[in-house]
């Protein structure tokens, strides 16, 4: 992408000094201690009948310094009365009067013409306030990250391709190269919101038939990853930076290393080493331990990945020798994978869905993700129906009536559901950037470390395909849900959830970025988060802080968290709700711009997680 130009004046990061703007000379009206000076042009008859004839004017104007008193006129006997030397008409009182003229029009011209400047700067070019912005992610070495970007002058996608690639290598359990995600990107000036969604699809060889053999063979389970494509795409319609820039500080950070996350520790303790592969327990079992909060890390293979990408792009991913590598060894632990996948997988560009609620537009990801599920459970709580933008409405006012405000229902009563497995690990990247773009980013490999399948160059594959629905996936009632049900290239239902929200009408007002983990856990803690702040007014930083609860559909339970409130939870059950607590529901990261004021807010439920905003 192409840099701003050294030559500008009035550039991204060349504030104009307003004081000297406005600092105009005082126009002088009267003369020190006389009458005022008169202008030229104000009476046309000031210079009388004398002004065609030059003697006589200026016999007429040497008139005007005859003594008006007798004292005046006795000193006039003593000295004779003498022709003046200096004329009070003459050429300098002229001269000024012009200099004055030319100094007013100057200053008026400048003004003007800065004026003109900086209305096209404000409506054609970039920012004039390039010193603001937040990031959040999941890490804090990450969050640093998207930092440094900006303060290069990245621009807002960057900063959260920069942020989300980092997080696939200290987060690595939930996210990377080998897996997938979604974009949200809000460009605020335009109002115009784009869906870059690069989840993994279902590989060409794929059948229905084949799933349920997953648990024997693994591979079956490894979608296409999307990850590079999706970042590349998101690069080309909106960096600034090289790419090669990016990645190669990416590749820093995997080089250099790091310090474990609390996170990765705990999904490190949870896993059975007997059933790991060499190369996976040398990455998390160094010398046969495995790793602990702050143990420092590198990633050295993954840095080699990278400096490939950087230099070659996106090919030295999907049409490389790293490409056939990953299809020999999925397909070696019975999947059904080809490099041909990979050459043909593309990143799809989609509109949002959309709503408006409480004087805001809120925007998410189409089907196959959860935001069209958001649209409505906000439209079922207004009460209303918003035909031009709610994409199903006809849901929402059936809901909505169906509710009893007063008694627990089943949730059968309300409509059929179908059972869904989805991952409960994902990835957090919200970027406000000063160039005014929002971009929410949210990536995963499904299942925490996905598929456990690594390849030996270091690629830990995702297990999407256990998003989609199938005959005998579980032992529960439900049945299969037929629009989810697996094809060749198809992407899966996911409740990856980046969430955007704007002003209805103008620019001014409160602007947020949301993005959520856990699965289905994920929409009703945004939803929630949403609710506590267009509809009860309270700050981004009380409403990700505060409890929430979660109806699981197959169990029929109520799932609290620890921080919702005790009054709340007896209210619940004496309502009919048969409650479940657990310690966390679900992590929701945010970010608010209200006006010129930018922050990042984290949810406090992360040890590791981190917000940083630029002042």
């Amino acid at each position: 992408m192409a840099e701003p130009g050294p030559g500008r004046s009035l550039g991204s990061y060349s504030p104009v000094d307003y004081m000297s703007i406005t600092s105009f000379p005082r126009l002088p009206e009267e003369e020190a201690g006389g009458e005022p000076v008169p202008r030229a042009g104000e009476d046309d008859t000031f210079l009388g009948e004398h002004d065609s004839d030059p003697d006589a004017f200026l016999k007429s104007a040497r008139l005007q310094r005859l003594p008006s008193s007798s004292s005046e006129m006795g000193s006039q006997d003593a000295s004779p009365l003498r022709e003046t030397v200096r004329d009070p008409f003459s050429s300098d009182c002229s001269c000024r009067q012009d200099g004055l003229t030319v100094i007013i029009t100057a200053c008026i011209t400048f003004a003007l013409g800065v004026t003109i400047a900086l209305i096209m700067q404000i409506y054609f070019g970039d920012p004039q306030i390039f010193h603001q912005g937040a990031v959040v992610s999941d890490a804090s070495h990450c969050t640093a990250l998207g930092i440094e970007v900006l303060e290069n002058r990245g621009s807002s996608v960057d900063a959260a391709i920069a942020t989300s690639l980092c997080l696939g290598i200290v987060n690595p359990h939930t996210s990377g190269i080998g897996g997938g995600g979604v974009m949200l990107v809000h460009d605020i000036r335009n109002n115009l919101t784009e869906v870059i969604d690069f989840r993994e699809t279902a590989p060409s060889g794929i059948h229905n038939d084949f799933l349920q053999y997953w648990k024997h063979k693994p591979g079956l389970l490894v979608a296409i990853p999307g990850m590079l494509k999706g970042l590349a795409k998101a690069h080309s319609m909106y960096g600034k930076l090289p790419w090669l820039d990016i990645i190669l500080k990416v590749e820093k950070v995997a080089s250099g290393g790091f310090n474990t996350t609390h996170d990765l520790a705990k999904a490190i303790s949870d896993l059975k080493e007997d059933e790991l592969s060499n190369t996976f327990q040398d990455v998390f079992f160094p010398h046969g331990l495995p790793l602990t909060p702050g143990t420092f890390a590198r990633r050295l293979d993954l840095a080699a990945i990278l400096h490939d990408v950087a230099t070659r792009g996106v090919d030295a991913f999907y049409s490389s020798n790293l490409t056939r590598e990953i299809v020999n060894e999925v397909n070696a632990q019975g999947g059904v994978m080809s490099e041909e996948d990979f050459i043909n997988y593309n990143a799809s560009v989609e509109k949002p869905v959309q709503t408006v609620y409480q004087g805001h537009l809120v925007f998410a990801p189409p089907a196959p993700h959860a935001g069209p599920a958001l649209i409505s459970a906000l439209n079922i709580w207004k009460g209303q129906i918003d035909q031009a933008h709610t994409p199903r409405k006809a849901e929402a006012s059936f809901f909505r009536k169906k509710i009893n405000e007063f008694h627990a229902a089943y949730p059968r009563e309300y409509v059929p559901f179908h059972s869904l497995h989805v991952g409960p690990s994902a990835s957090q990247a919200l970027v406000v950037g000063p160039d005014d773009f929002i971009v929410a980013v949210v990536s995963s490999l499904n299942r925490p470390f996905g598929s456990m399948i690594m390849t030996p160059s270091g690629v830990l594959l995702n297990s999407q395909i256990l998003d989609f629905s199938w005959s005998n996936k579980s032992t529960n009632l439900s049945s299969p849900n037929p629009q989810n049900i697996v094809e060749p290239g198809k992407r899966p239902l996911s409740f990856l959830l980046p969430t955007v929200v704007r002003p209805a009408q103008g620019l001014c007002g409160t602007y947020l970025s949301l993005g959520g983990s856990n699965g289905e856990r994920a929409l009703s803690g945004i939803t929630q988060v949403l609710l506590n702040v267009l509809s009860f007014n309270k700050n981004l930083s009380d409403s990700v802080s505060l409890g929430r609860l979660h109806p699981d559909l197959e169990t029929n339970l109520l799932q609290v968290d620890s921080d919702f409130p005790d009054n709340d939870t007896q209210d619940l059950e004496s309502r009919g709700h048969q409650l479940d607590r657990t310690h966390i529901l679900s992590l929701v990261h945010g970010s608010r711009r209200s006006n010129d004021l930018i922050i990042g807010i984290k949810d406090p439920r992360s040890t590791d997680a981190e917000a940083a905003t630029i002042l």
